[in-house]
């Protein structure tokens, strides 16, 4: 009964902070105008007391609240969301995980996460897409809804010669100019935008293909906003880029570390010692970064000797190689002769 009260009222203060629908995945998108406040709903698997509850909050890759034992946590909020976000409580024991945001802002647009930390391992419950819309005056004074463009990129495919980028700039109004870019400033752009139209919102897709190394950016330009804005990605060709490093070490042991930049995220890393034999135990860690890839691996080892961090990229015969020499001490002191010989003589000069 306290649940279906809950659902009841979260959706009645839905209906009076803006539009909101859901769609055949289960989504819950809502649609505000710029500086109305709005509640974003989530309710949690299991009733807890409002002390025992955790959950967290996340847009896009940003930190939005993080609730821990009937307190927000601030230090892993982002900035963007500091004194604005706050969890939307209803009654002292509650299920109720849901959040509001104060004076919404175009900047908020975009994919809310909630998830359940109570949870063993954490779970995602459900997602919101919060939709901001910047407000226009026509010629003749009436008010029309806009929103911000905002570019997001990857690469949809690629080979050790070219890649093929793609430019996604979603529910925009009005329609954006977009054009991909080279760090020089040339105009990179090979084909014709697509363009689909939903009403007065523009959904707008760009690709091209690039075959050099470089910086490459999206640019979409809203002329009638005097807005625009753009997102980077970094593409690398001909091999990979492989940094080594110690990390951790003791007298006994050394942890090293191999990072690999690569375009391609189907790259084999492993640790060798100097007689070839393989020293990691564990598969890399990729990190996708803009549409290339970080793949880190760790490994421990023992002795003292060159240690080589081997990348080699999957369908090719191409190697990159780098090396490190590690000193592992050890603890103790071992017996030589010249240790015994100092001894020996210690012993005649103290009369021992």
């Amino acid at each position: 009964m306290e649940m279906e009260l809950l659902l009841l009222l979260t959706i009645c203060l839905l209906m009076f902070s803006g539009k909101t629908f859901g769609n055949e995945t289960g989504h819950v998108k809502i649609t505000i105008k710029e500086d109305e406040d709005v509640i974003l709903p989530c309710s949690l698997k299991t009733l807890h007391e409002d002390d025992k509850s955790n959950f967290d909050w996340k847009m896009d890759d940003k930190d939005v609240l993080l609730y821990e034992s009937g307190t927000v946590n601030p230090s892993t909020q982002h900035d963007q969301f500091r004194g604005r976000v706050s969890h939307f409580r209803n009654g002292a024991i509650s299920e109720n995980a849901s959040i509001k945001i104060i004076k919404a802002k175009v900047s908020d647009s975009g994919q809310y996460t909630c998830i359940d930390i109570n949870q063993s391992p954490p779970e995602n419950l459900n997602q919101v897409v919060l939709t901001v819309e910047y407000i226009l005056k026509n010629r003749a004074g009436e008010e029309t809804a806009g929103a911000y463009a905002k570019p997001s990129v990857r690469t949809v495919n690629e080979t050790h010669d070219w890649a093929l980028l793609m430019c996604k700039v979603l529910d925009a109004s009005p329609k954006p100019t977009v054009v991909w870019y080279d760090s020089a400033g040339n105009k990179v752009s090979d084909k014709e935008p697509q363009v689909i139209q939903k009403q007065n919102h523009y959904d707008v897709i760009l690709e091209t293909t690039v075959t050099k190394t470089d910086h490459y950016t999206c640019v979409a330009t809203q002329e009638e906003l005097h807005h625009q804005a753009n997102e980077t990605t970094y593409q690398h060709f001909g091999g990979v880029i492989i940094t080594v490093s110690i990390v951790d070490h003791t007298d006994d042991w050394a942890l090293l570390r191999c990072i690999v930049r690569s375009g391609l995220p189907k790259t084999t890393v492993v640790w060798h010692n100097s007689a070839g034999n393989k020293v990691s135990v564990k598969e890399p860690d990729i990190i996708e970064k803009g549409g290339s890839y970080n793949l880190i691996l760790e490994t421990k080892v023992t002795k003292t000797d060159r240690y080589s961090c081997i990348a080699t990229q999957e369908n090719s015969n191409h190697q990159d190689i780098e090396t490190t020499f590690v000193y592992v001490r050890g603890k103790g002191i071992s017996v030589t002769p010249s240790l015994v010989l100092i001894g020996i003589t210690l012993g005649v000069l103290t009369g021992v």
